[in-house]
């Protein structure tokens, strides 16, 4: 019954993707029609028969019997009134039909705006970590170099260094820790926790005592009473009045200044601490009982310091028996038994057990709230775009409506946040693809519009009817292919 109900909620979820993301680009016509004062006959979510029509105006609205798409009709679309849409100046036209286009970028950074808001901005460690075989290992670099700036430009984050992955040559400069101590903080006398950020650095301890006890400002704390920490959360919590601590710290030394590739960079992840971030639903880790926040410190009698190690044993474990777990959950320990199984996340595949690490994040300010949706709307254009050109070189690779369905499916095991960036990457790709230039899309039209006033001369009813019709040929012809591929060549 829990399947069918799971397969019923995945259902409903797709839909309302679909109608939703459908209806917001016909709304785009619909206000770009009026704004380009362009009568238009009929406003309709959905295909088939009405199910509900009211009348605003001189438009019809209408919900109909078939929820998988839209449409808006124009007056004079139909070439039945010689002084209707076809009649109108090339930018009027123009407007009216790019309206769906801009609507769908729009509702694309408005999802974006929301994950911001109600997620925040994640922040992983420029601490990294990579294969002894890359190019980091043969430029110097070790594991555990903290990055701080790449050709003189401040790095806060690993994500900062996504922008220079096509450089061929760039100066770094890092941070090698070389020490780690043991310090011993007496009752501190505080009568609130130390102010500790995500870096897990001593920048603005409350009270100077931390200090006097040895700790130093650049100093990253990696363990408290024995207890591995990552988190501001974790930290903090020790440093009462309580009781002395034993805190081992990881004490940078000098910089160290390397030459590396934008290609060699990208081999690299963040070092983060064995702390799960997320539990996957329907999964070995969620039937263990693993929680976000717990401490993996052990696997098959393998102690762990940093995800990757966990990472690396899981990966590579043997899926016909099971693996021992030992982790920390709210300071209690608990052992159990589970199994890594092969999953998959869209196309790829992979041996876990449904975990994920933990990643810091941090709100967003009013300046990134306004800017990160157009920035990150305007990453997944370039992706998609890139994408499409891929797809020339292996059709294999386009998917439709059942990958669709089946990944609506995968992210809703994976959290809402992923949900939300699906749909927002939809309705990018249904903006592109309604531009590219066949006359059944909107792309196409405004291609024909614009060789009519190149030439001063207006398509007939003839020129048009063909246009479409070949269009829609194409279309019909993209679509099946989608469905052939999508169960034939599904990965």
């Amino acid at each position: 019954m829990e399947k069918v109900l799971s397969i019923v909620v995945d259902g409903l979820i797709f839909l309302a993707q679909i109608l939703l993301l459908i209806g917001f680009h016909e709304l785009g016509h619909l206000l770009a029609g009026k704004l380009a004062k362009v009568p238009i006959d009929k406003f309709s979510i959905g295909f088939g028969p009405a199910i509900v029509k009211w009348k605003g105006g001189s438009t019809t609205y209408q919900l109909s019997i078939i929820p998988l798409g839209g449409y808006v009709k124009f007056k004079g679309e139909d070439f039945d009134d010689p002084e209707g849409f076809y009649a109108y100046s090339y930018w009027r036209k123009s407007v009216a039909t790019i309206g769906g286009v801009v609507f769908n970028f729009l509702l694309a950074m408005v999802a974006y705006l929301v994950m911001g808001l109600a997620f925040g901005v994640a922040t992983p460690s420029a601490r990294l970590v990579f294969p002894q075989d890359s190019g980091l290992s043969e430029s110097g670099f070790e594991v555990g170099d903290s990055v701080v700036s790449v050709e003189g430009k401040e790095i806060a984050t690993f994500f900062d260094l996504s922008a220079y992955s096509s450089e061929d040559s760039l100066d770094v400069q890092v941070i090698r820790p070389v020490k780690q101590l043991l310090i011993d903080v007496p009752p501190s006398g505080l009568k609130r926790p130390a102010a500790l950020p995500s870096g897990l650095k001593l920048v603005e301890p409350l009270d100077s005592s931390l200090l006097e006890a040895g700790l130093r400002m650049e100093d990253s704390i990696l363990a408290i009473n024995g207890v591995s920490v990552s988190s501001v959360g974790e930290i903090a919590e020790y440093f009462t009045d309580s009781e002395t601590l034993r805190v081992r710290v990881l004490r940078p030394g000098k910089r160290i200044k390397l030459v590396t590739s934008g290609q060699a960079i990208a081999d690299a992840e963040p070092l983060s601490g064995p702390v799960v971030g997320r539990v996957v639903k329907r999964t070995p880790a969620e039937d263990a009982g693993l929680k976000k926040g717990d401490r993996v410190i052990e696997v098959d009698g393998v102690p762990i310091n940093f995800w990757n190690d966990f990472s690396e044993i899981v990966s590579n474990a043997d899926t016909s028996r099971p693996i021992e777990l030992v982790w920390l959950h709210q300071g209690d320990t608990v052992k159990a038994l589970t199994k890594a199984v092969e999953m998959r996340f869209l196309t790829d595949k992979y041996v876990g057990i449904g975990v994920t690490a933990y990643i810091p994040n941090r709100p967003v300010t009013f300046l990134e709230a306004l800017w990160l949706p157009v920035k990150r709307t305007g990453q997944v254009t370039a992706n998609i775009c890139i994408a499409l050109v891929e797809i020339v070189r292996k059709p294999t690779q386009l998917k439709g409506v059942i990958s669709v369905a089946r990944y609506t499916s995968q992210f809703r095991r994976w959290g809402f946040d992923f949900i939300l960036g699906m749909f927002a990457s939809l309705s990018v790709t249904l903006a592109i693809i309604n531009l590219l230039p066949i006359p059944a899309l909107d792309g196409g039209r405004i291609l024909m519009f614009t060789i009519e006033k190149i030439r001063r001369k207006q398509f007939g009813k003839k020129a048009w009817t063909i246009a479409v019709n070949i269009g829609f040929i194409v279309v019909i012809a993209l679509i099946a292919w989608t469905l052939v591929s999508d169960i034939f060549f599904s990965a």
